[in-house]
C-alpha cells in the first residue's frame, strides 16, 4: 500500500505532466487567436483533458492532506507570520 506522501506525489507528477503539455501547446491557441491555422481538435481535446486532469489531481492532493492530518494531529506549530495570525 502506498504512503499518504507517495500518492501525493503521484498526483503532482500528474498536474505536471498536464500543465507540460498546456504549456507546450499554448503556441495553437495563440496561432489561432491571431488569425492563423486552427487549434487541431486532437490538441483542443488533450488540453480539454488536461486542465480536468490538474482540477482532479489538486482536489484529491486536498482529501489526502486531509487524511494526513487526520493520521497526525499533533502537527509541529507554525513558525513566523503563521504563529502570529
Amino acid at each position: 500500500m502506498k504512503t499518504i506522501d507517495e500518492q501525493i506525489n503521484e498526483q503532482c507528477a500528474i498536474i505536471t505532466g498536464a500543465k507540460n503539455y498546456l504549456h507546450d501547446t499554448d503556441f495553437y491557441g495563440h496561432r489561432e487567436y491571431e488569425g492563423g491555422s486552427p487549434m487541431p481538435q486532437e490538441v483542443k481535446t488533450r488540453r480539454a483533458q488536461c486542465r480536468f486532469d490538474i482540477n482532479t489531481a489538486e482536489a484529491v492532493i486536498e482529501e489526502l492532506e486531509r487524511q494526513k492530518e487526520q493520521e497526525d494531529p499533533e502537527s509541529p506549530e507554525p513558525i513566523g507570520e503563521e504563529a502570529a495570525a
